[in-house]
Formats: C-alpha cells, sequence, structure tokens
C-alpha cells in the first residue's frame, strides 16, 4: 500500500512540486506575518517584566490628523484616572549632554522619565531597589545601564553623577534593559531635572518638556484598564490648545504615524497570507482528490481484495498529509526570506531594527494550527470527491460518477479564480505604485546629498544659530570637506519622519484659504543642496522684512488652478495672521516623504534668527565616513560648539521610503504568481477530468459535423463559466474594497480603472489558453473513433 501511495505521487511529479511549493510559500509567508504581527502587538523590551498590551497615548490634533507627547501636569491627571488599573509611565527620550563621572566629563545618553518608569516596567535594579527611584522624600536620583558602566570601565556604578550641575545620588544599575527605544540609554534621571535638562529657559510653570506617555494594565485588571483608559482618553478638559483630544496606539512607540502604518502593513500582509492559504488549501484538495479519481480503478481492486478499512481510510489520507509535511518542511528555510522581506517595510524597520530581541517572538502554535486545518480540509474535501464518485468502503460498483464530482469541483474552479483575481489585481497596483514612487524618489540623485541635525551649545550667549553664526558653521564645515559643492541650512528635512502641520494662505487679508503649503525655512544654498533649484522667478531675499515666498512646482500648478491664472510671480498671498506674502520664484518639487501623491505642495521663505534652525545640508563628493566624522567633531562657534546628530544621506532615506512599497510589491506579485500558479494547476486538472468524462459526448457531436469551436466550448464550457463568475466575483470584492484599502494608502482608486480590465482579460485569456490545451491533448490529439469506443 505503500508503494502504490509513493508511486502514485511520484507519477504527477511535475504537479506535485507546484503543490508542495505553493504551500511552502503559503506557510512560510504565514508564519513571518504570524511572528511580524505578534511583534507589533504585544513584543516587550530585553529586561521588562509586565504584563498585557501597553498603549502609548497622544496629544492630538482632529483637524489636522497631528499627534505630540503629553505635558507632566497631563500625565499625572492620565494616572489619577486609571487608579489602580495600571500605570502611566512617561520618557522624554534619551539626548546627549556631558555628565560627570569620577572627577571627569562624558557625553551620555540621558533620558528624563516618571517616578514609576522602573517599577511598571518590570525592571530589576541591581545593587538597589526601583522603588528608590523618584521617591519624592529623597532627592532626585538616578539609574545607570549596565552598557555605560562597562564603556566608562567600571566594575561598580559610582556613587552619584554630576547631571545638570547636580549631584544624584546613583540608586543602581538596570538589569539586562538599556531603553525603550534605540536601546541606547545611558543614565535615566528623575523628571524633576525635567526643566533643568529639556527646557530651562521656560517660566511657565509645570511646562518642563514633552513626554512619550505609556500605559501599562496591572495583572488581572485588563477589562477594568480598557474601560478606564477609554474614560481617561476622553478628558478633553486635559487638552491644551491647539490640541482638542487625546489618541491611544496599541504597543510602544513614539512614532504614531509609523506605528500605524507598521500596523496597516500587519494586517495587509496576513491578508494576502490568508488568500495564498486558501487557494493554496483548494488546490491540495482538488489535486489530492483528482489523483485518487485517476486511481479509481485500483483502489477498486485493493476493496474487493478485502483491505481493512483502516488502511484504506489511511491511503487517502496519506495522498494530502505527504504534501502538506513536505511544504511545511521547506517553509522553514523560506520563513527567513520571508521575514526579511516582510522586515524592510519602512515603518517595520523603524519599530523593529533597535530591537533585536523583539525578533525572537514565534508563533508556532498558531502556525501548527493552520497546518493542521489545511490538512484537515484538504482530507475531508478528498474523502467527499470519492464518497461522490461511489468509492466507498462498502461499495457494490463504480458505475455511479455521473456529474456529481463536476457539481462539487465547478465552484471551486469559481472560488480559486476569485481568489486569484484578488491577488492578481493587487499585486499589480501595488507594483505600479512602487514604481510610481521609485520614479518619484530616484530622480533627485541625492546620492551625494547629506543632512545633518544641529544642536547648538552657546552657553549663556543663547542658543540661537544666526545669520553670522551660519556663516562661521559654513567656513568650518567646508575646511574639513573642501569638496562639498553646495552647503545651507534647512528647517525641514527631506524624506524626514517627522510630521509637519500645514500653512494656509488666502488671496485677501482674512479670506478663505486657497492654498496650503509644507512650509518650509531654508537659505540659498540650503535649497540648492535638496535638489529645489529655480525654475522661474529669483530666489527670496534675506531680509526678514521682505516678506517673500517661494513655491515648489506643485504649489504653483494648485495656485494656477485656484485662481485662474497663468503666472503667479508676483502674487500676494495673505497667512493666517493676515500678514503678506510676495511670491517671487518658483522651484522645481523635491520629496518630502515616500508617497508623492499624497503630499502637499511646499513652500519656502528665509531663514531667520530661530533656534528652530534644525538641519545643515551639503552637497558634494563626500564619504559616509567624512560625514560621520563631522558629525562626530562638529564646529567650533563663537565659543560654544555646534554639535551634529548622525547624517542621514538622502539617498539611502529614498530607499527607505521605498522599502514599504517594495515589500508590499514584492509579497503582493509573489502571493498573486503562487495563486495563479497553483489556480491553474487546479483549475487545468478540473478541464482534464470535464473533458475526458465528455469525450465520448463530444465526439458523437464532432461526428455530426460540429465545428472544432463549437465542440471546444462544449466541452469546457463549465468551467469556463464558473472561472468568469469567480473574476467577476474578485474584481468586485477588490472594488468594493477600494475605498478601505485606499483610505490606508494601500492603492491609488485611480489605477482602479485600467487595472480591473487588464487583469480581468489576462487571467480570462490564461484560461482559454490552458484549455485549449488540455482539449488538443485529451480530444483533438486522437482519433474519434477511440472516444466513441469508450465508455
Amino acid at each position: 500500500m505503500h508503494a502504490f501511495l509513493l508511486r502514485s505521487l511520484l507519477g504527477r511529479a511535475p504537479s506535485l512540486v507546484l503543490t508542495v511549493l505553493g504551500l511552502a510559500v503559503a506557510f512560510a509567508a504565514t508564519l513571518a506575518a504570524l511572528n511580524l504581527h505578534a511583534v507589533l502587538r504585544g513584543g516587550h523590551p530585553q529586561g521588562t517584566n509586565f504584563a498585557g498590551e501597553p498603549v502609548s497615548i497622544f496629544a492630538h490634533i482632529t483637524a489636522r490628523d497631528f499627534d505630540l507627547f503629553l505635558f507632566p501636569p497631563q500625565i499625572i491627571a492620565m494616572q489619577e484616572e486609571m487608579g489602580d488599573s495600571g500605570a502611566v509611565i512617561s520618557s522624554s527620550g534619551a539626548r546627549m549632554i556631558d555628565i560627570g563621572i569620577v572627577g571627569a566629563e562624558h557625553e551620555a545618553a540621558v533620558d528624563v522619565v516618571s517616578p514609576n518608569f522602573f517599577t511598571a516596567l518590570g525592571v530589576a535594579i541591581k545593587g538597589g531597589d526601583a522603588r528608590q527611584f523618584g521617591d519624592d522624600r529623597t532627592a532626585p536620583t538616578c539609574v545607570v545601564s549596565e552598557q555605560f558602566i562597562a564603556r566608562m570601565g567600571l566594575q561598580s556604578p559610582p556613587e552619584t553623577l554630576q547631571v545638570a550641575g547636580r549631584a544624584l545620588r546613583v540608586v543602581g544599575i538596570a538589569r539586562d534593559f538599556n531603553g525603550l527605544w534605540d536601546h541606547e540609554t545611558d543614565v535615566w534621571v528623575d523628571w524633576r531635572l525635567g526643566h533643568d535638562l529639556l527646557s530651562p529657559t521656560t517660566t511657565v510653570k509645570g511646562i518642563d518638556g514633552f513626554y512619550w506617555t505609556m500605559a501599562i494594565p496591572a495583572r488581572g485588571q485588563a477589562a477594568v484598564f480598557r474601560g478606564k483608559l477609554q474614560r481617561a482618553l476622553s478628558r478633553r478638559d486635559l487638552a491644551e490648545p491647539p490640541f482638542d483630544s487625546f489618541r491611544a496606539v496599541p504597543g510602544i512607540t513614539n512614532q504614531p504615524d509609523m506605528r500605524r502604518t507598521a500596523d496597516t502593513s500587519s494586517w495587509l500582509y496576513l491578508v494576502l497570507c490568508a488568500v495564498m492559504l486558501v487557494v493554496a488549501t483548494a488546490n491540495l484538495a482538488a489535486w489530492s482528490a483528482l489523483l485518487r479519481a485517476g486511481k479509481i480503478q485500483s483502489e477498486w481492486t485493493f476493496l474487493q481484495l478485502g483491505i481493512p478499512r483502516r488502511t484504506h481510510a489511511l491511503l487517502g489520507l496519506g495522498f494530502v498529509v505527504l504534501p502538506v509535511l513536505a511544504g511545511a518542511l521547506l517553509a522553514l528555510p523560506l520563513e527567513r526570506v520571508m521575514s526579511a522581506l516582510l522586515q524592510q517595510d519602512s515603518a517595520i524597520y523603524a519599530l523593529l531594527a533597535w530591537s533585536a530581541e523583539y525578533k525572537n517572538r514565534d508563533s508556532w502554535r498558531a502556525w501548527l494550527a493552520i497546518v493542521l486545518a489545511v490538512t484537515v480540509f484538504g482530507w475531508l474535501l478528498g474523502l467527499a470527491v470519492v464518497h461522490l464518485a461511489g468509492l466507498r468502503y462498502d461499495a457494490g460498483n463504480l458505475r455511479t460518477t455521473t456529474g456529481k464530482v463536476e457539481r462539487l469541483f465547478r465552484p471551486m474552479a469559481a472560488l480559486v479564480t476569485m481568489l486569484a483575481s484578488i491577488a492578481l489585481l493587487f499585486g499589480t497596483l501595488q507594483t505600479v505604485n512602487a514604481l510610481r514612487v521609485w520614479q518619484a524618489l530616484s530622480q533627485q540623485g541625492a546620492g551625494q546629498v547629506w543632512a545633518l541635525f544641529i544642536n547648538t551649545d552657546f552657553g549663556s550667549s543663547g542658543a540661537s544659530l544666526d545669520h553670522g553664526r551660519r556663516e562661521a558653521v559654513v567656513r568650518g564645515v567646508r575646511a574639513q570637506l573642501p569638496r562639498t559643492q553646495a552647503l545651507g541650512f534647512v528647517k525641514i528635512r527631506p524624506l524626514s519622519t517627522a510630521k509637519e502641520a500645514l500653512s494656509a494662505y488666502s488671496l485677501d487679508a482674512g479670506g478663505p484659504p486657497v492654498l496650503k503649503v509644507l512650509l518650509n525655512e531654508a537659505d540659498a544654498e540650503g535649497m540648492q543642496a535638496i535638489g529645489a533649484d529655480l525654475r522661474a522667478g529669483r530666489a527670496f531675499d534675506t531680509s526678514l522684512s521682505a516678506m517673500e515666498l517661494v513655491l515648489d512646482a506643485q504649489a504653483a500648478q494648485r495656485l494656477v488652478q485656484a485662481t485662474g491664472k497663468n503666472d503667479v510671480l508676483g502674487m500676494n498671498l495673505y497667512d493666517e495672521l493676515s500678514m503678506p506674502w510676495r511670491i517671487v520664484g518658483i522651484v522645481d518639487r523635491i520629496p518630502y516623504g515616500p508617497d508623492p501623491d499624497k503630499e502637499a505642495p511646499v513652500g519656502y521663505v528665509t531663514l531667520g534668527d530661530s533656534p528652530m534652525i534644525a538641519n545643515l545640508v551639503l552637497r558634494g563628493p563626500n564619504t559616509a565616513e567624512q560625514a560621520a566624522d563631522l558629525a562626530e567633531t562638529g564646529v567650533r562657534v563663537d565659543g560654544g560648539r555646534v554639535r551634529f546628530g548622525e547624517p542621514a544621506n538622502l539617498a539611502e532615506k529614498a530607499e527607505e521610503a521605498l522599502a514599504q512599497y517594495r515589500s508590499r510589491a514584492l509579497l503582493g506579485l509573489i502571493a498573486a504568481a503562487i495563486t495563479i500558479i497553483i489556480s491553474a494547476l487546479t483549475i487545468l486538472s478540473i478541464v482534464t477530468l470535464e473533458v475526458r468524462r465528455r469525450r465520448r459526448m463530444l465526439a458523437v457531436r464532432a461526428s455530426l459535423g460540429e465545428g472544432p469551436l463549437a465542440t471546444a466550448w462544449h466541452g469546457a464550457r463549465g468551467v469556463l463559466i464558473a472561472i468568469l463568475l469567480g473574476t467577476i466575483l474578485g474584481m468586485l470584492a477588490m472594488w468594493l474594497a477600494g475605498p478601505s484599502l485606499a483610505s490606508r494608502g494601500m492603492l491609488k482608486p485611480a489605477d482602479f480603472a485600467w487595472a480591473m480590465p487588464v487583469c480581468s482579460a489576462l487571467l480570462m485569456a490564461l484560461a482559454c489558453v490552458g484549455a485549449a490545451a488540455i482539449l488538443l491533448r485529451e480530444f483533438f490529439a486522437k482519433p474519434l473513433a477511440q472516444h466513441l469506443r469508450e465508455e
């Protein structure tokens, strides 16, 4: 019996290989997507020990869909609302400052956190008690990380650290914990020092900087926690204008927009995997059942010889179990490839790149349950087929096949075609979207453009990087990097993850807005460095009193459409304060985000002496090592120092932006290809079954003078109609889901107009070609007399 099973499987080796491959890819993608989803929803940082799934809380502006961190009074009020159901913790994020340790100054990453930070996260403190941190009855204290102690070459923590001019007692060392974000935090200090470290020049009481906020449920209090969390979020009286509400984002994140994008991608990947799984399962069931249908006479012989009932049942199970086991084993190495593909998604990568321990969470139980479900479904469908064929253990004969099997397989043909059409359309739309984004991002020549975040330190002279100091910075940078071609300053870096509010302009003072733009502050060389070259008009005057505005090409085009004028140069626009701005130039459009179709138009104004100047941008043949050296050394200006953060290459940022669309497109194409291949395998098998059953009738019609096309239509029309129905249903399902998918940035509604007919025509063409090939092989290639003699 085992030899019969193996011979039967190996006799259909090509189709067996495709079936196993389809199962392997579906299993691998599903396991990767389940792991990724589990990490995003419930991953806990290394060194923490808390219960339940945390949520991050942000202040929200509904009209602009903009989120920001919370102030301490808001955080305290949130904790009062939560009571004993959970803890509300906060963190300012690590920033580099000079601290005193063992009589010397060292630069360290310091995070200002709430007093319950370590107790709520369950972080163990070596050499101390986490409850001692932030105790109001004592002076402010601090906790250090293991990596910081190791970097300082110390065997044990010092008794005190000098932070912001104050001696802080060291409570202990955080065991196996290096922070929540980039895992490079060196020192945590009590937020009673927040004013000195975060906003030393602020005089408003209680405004000691913004804090990322997270709520963690207490053990056994998940239901109560959710109810009280909703009540806390509804406290609009706590919102500080222009913020009008609060928003909770599942998981640990300080980037709510990126988190929502990552969650959307995660659910999208699960949906694609579900499509692949259903098609692979349907193909497995059809393939095994059709394989048994071709071996019915042999099985009937075994029954006549009196094989045991259990052996006969296991024979049918073997046609399903062996392909499933082979697919599951092949899926294990493929899972790593699929995981790497999914994690190329830029939002997901940003959340996981510095959190290696998050990736160790596996969803094996769910995956094994899916493998078992596929096996059971395939086996049950196979039993239904052979039962309809009359192949039962106590069957009296085999002459009961008639059309019952067809009535089972034709709906299956419609189902797999529907799923194939969904996968093909989605894969096509994602690929077109990725190509559109790639074209927009690849035309900028950004490989030689570096942006460095600016951090000034001028002591008592203030933190303003005025015009004179900017010129000194330029001289210092050119001295270090003489090959630099263009060098300037911008407030907002292109391809930044920060979400900026839009500025509205009207044609009359106090009038309705006619143009909303992303307003960037820059100097002339800064615009040249990022690639915003002048297209018409002139550059703005560097004097703040000039009130001049330069628009990018998209902003100018929108203003032309709004006003009906062919030329917008020289036009006056009024901002929200009714201040007039004169349009003096139009520049090339450059991307500020990864989706060109959703980006706002951009306007540029001259830099002032504001401390909000954020980025130094330089263009030229400078290497990554040279940019890193500049960031490390900085520039001395007026007795102070201008420091730079980690340099960002705009070409690499463009690649990160494209990665999200590329990973979706690749997975969509893989899902479409696998779905179409195994759907074609299923459908061709069903066509073969129908042609073989009808070939005597087709031969009679051909003998009576019916033409070849009419004969072919009668032979395959049942399956072709089922395929057409499945295609229509699949396209209808995608059309209905289109608005929801478009709102999440997964596809462009305008692409439906051409993609739906193209994909439908392609599927029907493939079905017709496949049916014609089967008819040629099974019917037209043989003499009519041979078909007439067959039963």
